[in-house]
């Protein structure tokens, strides 16, 4: 039997130890990484944009890519 969004979400709260602090939804998801300066930024890369998620906050930033830096 599959969850719903909201017992997703609720159960996602209710783990141990863990913080929840945001949900989001990613169209036409391909990749993610964590930076090594900053491990607590992760990069999102989909077929629409990229993004940055700040993992302290759960603040997202929207981030365009300049050839093969990140």
């Amino acid at each position: 039997m599959l969850m719903t969004f909201d017992e997703s979400i609720n159960a996602c709260k209710n783990i141990y130890g863990w913080e929840f602090l945001t949900s989001f939804s990613i169209g036409g998801f391909e990749w993610m990484g964590f930076s090594k300066e900053s491990p607590n930024k992760m990069i999102i890369i989909s077929s629409q944009k990229s993004t940055i998620l700040d993992c302290n906050n759960g603040k997202l930033e929207n981030y365009t890519l300049r050839g093969d830096k990140v």
